[in-house]
């Protein structure tokens, strides 16, 4: 899902990608293609998750779940509001 500038998404137009793989770039890659982001420009969406139809969006820094389970990605302009008020995931916490 391609959200808007102050991250507002329209839950009526989700979009379905099959990705193999565990890759964080990778699946960047897939997706900027997806939506028209030039392979240049990649760097330009920022890759959040989101659990549940009310859950907050976390950004996507570690590579994917082994598992297959479906997840719901958002896509936001990296420059943007509403990615600039992204809470980032402490990874290194134990």
């Amino acid at each position: 899902m391609r959200a808007d500038d102050q991250g507002n998404i329209n839950p009526l137009v989700w979009r379905m990608l099959q990705f193999d793989g565990r890759s964080v770039s990778h699946l960047r890659r897939d997706l900027a293609a997806q939506l028209g982001v030039g392979e240049a420009n990649v760097l330009s969406i920022t890759l959040c998750v989101r659990a549940g139809s009310n859950g907050r969006l976390t950004p996507l820094v570690i590579d994917l779940p082994s598992n297959e389970q479906a997840m719901d990605i958002v896509v936001l302009t990296t420059d943007s509001p509403a990615a600039e008020a992204l809470v980032h995931p402490n990874v290194g916490a134990p």
